[in-house]
């Protein structure tokens, strides 16, 4: 028999309870992978099959994954604390190792000085490597199951991508994962994420997500979809929820391939073909310089777009509209203070009574006239003053 004292004293990570400690051990075991999980009356039993540990991961700072992006955590001290806080809880855990038996308990320690983690290891037969727990209630049972995605392969629904899984159950709206493990819940999220471990930073607690780092992740993982389904990307754009909050934005870079295959289903939804100007319906300077320019040319065709994304991803794939664009931009640019002031003048309501006044105004007597102009001088348009002379002056 041999007896491992830890240096961890029972008060240890007093934050954890049951549920991060349970946790803890069947995030171990879904990292491990060929994991079997066996949830029953009062116990829990966690099983990797085929599996064992050595005895130094019982030494802080050691783990069997540390260098292995695809796991969540550093396999060596996640499972002591776990071991540590379910026997502060209360329960009963027991560990088959391999051929290995490990008994753990608190016990006081002479080199210590105080009482800390024990593990009796005694020899016992076997080839798998289980933590069974025992005293739980069912209402603890049932929020694990609850909690954890696919225990068990048990089936869910949700849509693969190059960042993890989107999760389109109900259940999981607003929940986000981590292989697997639970982290957070954000209700202002519309679907539920399990990310990567690759693709995501968490403290040793793992109860939290960054929130930029959130509205990031979702983001590309929305755009890039194994199969993407561009009418529930419409609908994430055009909705309320924090779900690609950074694609909302334009906050973040869209790969080429996503761009093309995008564009092809936003112009049918549009009605956009090569020869359509299309425009944010927010840019109100542009699409009035549109307006204008069809005036003096009926060919010219635009469409605006209810969010300024749309109009990115078409104008990345319309040479002609973005070549338009950038030259109505250019013209704006370096128009003058009274070329503004006409465009002003030329879309207002101050013309409209203007024009009329021109044509009826030598109808009315000379005290008329003055009270006419000294009304509509209160709807003068901005910055009217550089060409009221002008404007005055000229003939109807």
């Amino acid at each position: 028999m041999k007896k491992y004292e830890l240096s961890l004293t029972r008060n240890y990570v007093s934050s954890w309870g049951t549920i991060e400690a349970i946790r803890e051990l069947i995030q171990n075991a879904y990292d491990e992978e060929n994991e079997d999980i066996e949830f029953s009356k009062g116990y829990i039993s966690i099983t990797n099959k085929g599996v064992s540990i050595p005895s130094s991961t019982l030494a802080l700072g050691t783990s069997t994954k540390r260098d292995d992006v695809d796991k969540v955590g550093c396999y060596g001290e996640g499972f002591k604390l776990a071991i540590l806080v379910l026997l502060r809880e209360g329960y009963d855990v027991s560990i088959t190792n391999g051929n290995k038996i490990w008994s753990p308990s608190f016990e006081y320690s002479e080199l210590f000085e105080t009482e800390v983690l024990c593990i009796e290891e005694t020899e016992g037969s076997g080839n798998d490597l289980t933590f069974t727990i025992s005293g739980i209630p069912q209402y603890t049972i049932d929020e694990l199951k609850e909690d954890f995605i696919g225990i068990n392969d048990e089936s869910y629904n949700s849509i693969s991508t190059m960042y993890g899984e989107i999760l389109t159950d109900d259940k999981y709206k607003g929940k986000m994962f981590v292989n697997g493990l639970p982290i957070m819940s954000d209700g202002k999220f519309e679907f539920g994420y399990n990310f990567k471990p690759e693709y995501v930073s968490l403290d040793r607690d793992r109860k939290s997500i960054n929130l930029r780092e959130l509205y990031e992740i979702t983001s590309l993982a929305i755009t890039y979809m194994d199969n993407p389904d561009f009418d529930l990307i419409d609908n994430i754009i055009d909705g309320h929820s924090d779900d690609g909050y950074y694609l909302k934005q334009r906050n973040i870079n869209l790969n080429d391939d996503f761009v093309k295959e995008y564009s092809e289903h936003l112009k049918e939804r549009f009605g956009v073909d090569d020869n359509t100007i299309v425009v944010n319906e927010e840019s109100k300077e542009i699409i009035k310089e549109l307006k204008r320019k069809q005036q003096d040319d009926s060919s010219i065709k635009f469409v605006e777009t209810p969010k300024a994304i749309y109009a990115d991803v078409l104008n990345r794939n319309n040479s002609y509209s973005s070549s338009m664009l950038n030259d109505i931009h250019n013209e704006i640019r370096h128009k003058s203070a009274i070329e503004e002031a006409w465009d002003s003048y030329d879309y207002s309501d101050y013309k409209s009574f203007k024009d009329w006044f021109d044509k009826y105004g030598q109808d009315l007597t000379t005290q008329g006239r003055e009270e006419f102009e000294e009304i509509i001088s209160n709807i003068e348009p901005s910055d009217f003053d550089l060409i009221r002379e002008e404007v005055w002056n000229a003939q109807s």
